[in-house]
């Protein structure tokens, strides 16, 4: 079973999982190395700010919140990596995995509620 569909698997059944970074997106706030603590979520949970982790196009991403826009009285999210000078298309539902509650750097855990 490929790594992303575990992800999503353990997350469904609300089991945290832990990733590592590997891109610069997030730069200063994820550095590659640093491993991030993803915890179930819902679009209906999300708040701007919050560091979502989603899936596209076979790849797990990790952006900032950045936006919402209502549509049809559902939330449109809009994401972006704090080293990134443009905005992700509009985040999806079945898009979405989890957010980050805290990440390890250098073997040193820390912890925040959502990244904010």
């Amino acid at each position: 079973m490929p790594k992303l569909e575990l992800c999503r698997s353990a997350l469904k059944c609300g089991t945290p999982v832990r990733l590592l970074v590997t891109g610069t997106s997030m730069i200063p706030a994820l550095w590659p190395g640093d491993r991030v603590t993803v915890h179930p979520a819902t679009t209906d949970e999300l708040r701007t700010g919050d560091v979502a982790v989603f899936a596209r196009d076979g790849q797990v991403i990790v952006h900032r919140i950045v936006g919402v826009r209502w549509a049809a009285n559902l939330p449109v999210w809009t994401t972006r990596g704090d080293n990134q000078g443009h905005d992700d298309l509009p985040l999806r539902d079945d898009e979405l995995l989890g957010v980050v509650t805290g990440f390890q750097r250098l073997g040193r855990r820390k912890v925040t509620a959502a990244m904010r």
